[in-house]
């Protein structure tokens, strides 16, 4: 009875409760209302600062090489940078010539406000249009003094003196005046010299400041504070060595296109006795040296305007007295022993270049056209200057 029983109650429950447990797990109730879904976590903003970016010029902005925006007008650009370091460059917008550059830093302490930048780029072309306006100035002044330099430069070629070429007898002749020779005027020997120019004149201190910029005087302060001795536009240039005189020769040729030089010391001998209408002077020109020069006998203890005197045979000034004259030449006291005949340009080394022609400071054996001496490249006195000479 109990065993029936008990097996009984396993049947109902396995037909009839068990199973609508099931259901009930498959299909729920329909009226209940469905669980909400989760919600999601809030995203956190960047932490940037914006920065206010203002310009007085029209520009772009960039940062770190990367362009952010242009600021054309008195709205500042607004760019949102995280803390640290950043490259910061501003093109102008007019022409692209105008360029500012900075390292900036966004510190944490600005991340959330909104700091101000200041391009200096006004500054950049403040500076530009001074400078452009400097430079404008310097080529109206150029311009000015080379236009006031022309006529003096037209002048130059205009007095310059064509030389045909020839063969003459160079060096000192004992027997022809009578007196003696000095030992690096021997041997005489016969040169051939071509073709070239040479000035009427020597150079003057007008010339000379209209070139290199500086008076007489103000080379007279390079050599000790030597006194002047002659001052004026048409006197011959002094207190000049021969650097200064290759250096003068360099602007010249800058300013005229012309191929100026000192001369060979053959040339200049070859001009001074006259070339191919030599007479057979002493002097450039004459026997009589108070006829055609100036030195100690009748200068008064100055140099003179260039010009006074008589010109020898080829239209030439000065060429015996007035301002010793340098040449291109080394001088080497025994170099007429072995010179070449053609065209000798003197030793190819040396310690001295040769002058020539003598000074109003000096005795008339000086101003020989025989005679010849030589000084240092750098040596410079109240009696040192020079004239051009140009190759055909």
């Amino acid at each position: 009875m109990r065993l029936g029983t008990a097996l009984y109650f396993l049947l109902f429950v396995t037909a009839t409760i068990l199973p609508r447990q099931a259901a009930a797990q498959v299909n729920p109730n329909p009226a209940a209302p469905k669980p909400a879904a989760p919600k999601p976590k809030p995203v956190t903003p960047a932490a940037t600062a914006t920065l206010k970016v203002y310009s007085d010029v029209p520009c772009t902005f960039y940062v770190d090489g990367e362009p952010k925006g242009t600021i054309t007008d008195d709205r500042p650009l607004r760019v949102s940078l995280r803390a640290g370091e950043y490259m910061f460059k501003a093109v102008s917008k007019a022409d692209g010539r105008d360029e500012v550059r900075d390292s900036y830093s966004i510190t944490k302490e600005e991340v959330g406000t909104e700091p101000v930048y200041r391009v200096g780029l006004d500054r950049v072309v403040q500076q530009r249009l001074a400078m452009e306006q400097r430079e404008s100035a310097e080529r109206k002044q150029q311009q000015d003094q080379e236009e006031a330099l022309r006529p003096m430069l037209i002048g130059v070629e205009q007095n310059m003196v064509r030389v045909a070429g020839g063969t003459f007898a160079r060096g000192c002749t004992p027997d022809k005046y009578g007196g003696g020779c000095a030992r690096d005027e021997s041997p005489a020997h016969q040169v051939t010299v071509g073709t070239f120019h040479i000035s009427k004149y020597e150079v003057t201190q007008a010339l000379w400041t209209a070139v290199m910029g500086t008076t007489v005087g103000e080379q007279r302060n390079k050599s000790k504070g030597w006194e002047l001795h002659g001052e004026g536009d048409q006197y011959p240039m002094y207190y000049v060595n021969w650097d200064e005189a290759q250096e003068f020769i360099v602007k010249l040729n800058e300013l005229t296109g012309k191929r100026y030089r000192l001369p060979t010391e053959a040339e200049w001998e070859y001009a001074a006795r006259g070339g191919s209408q030599s007479r057979g002077t002493e002097y450039a020109g004459s026997n009589d040296l108070g006829s055609v020069g100036w030195y100690d006998g009748n200068s008064g203890g100055k140099a003179h305007p260039v010009g006074q005197k008589a010109a020898n045979e080829l239209g030439l000034y000065d060429m015996s007295g007035n301002v010793w004259e340098w040449c291109s030449d080394w001088y080497g006291e025994n170099y007429y022993g072995s010179s070449p005949s053609t065209d000798p340009s003197g030793p190819s080394s040396g310690r001295a270049h040769v002058v020539r022609g003598g000074s109003w400071y000096l005795a008339a054996s000086f101003c020989r056209v025989a005679y010849r001496s030589g000084y240092s490249p750098d040596y410079r006195n109240s009696s040192r200057g020079f004239r051009l000479a140009r190759t055909e």
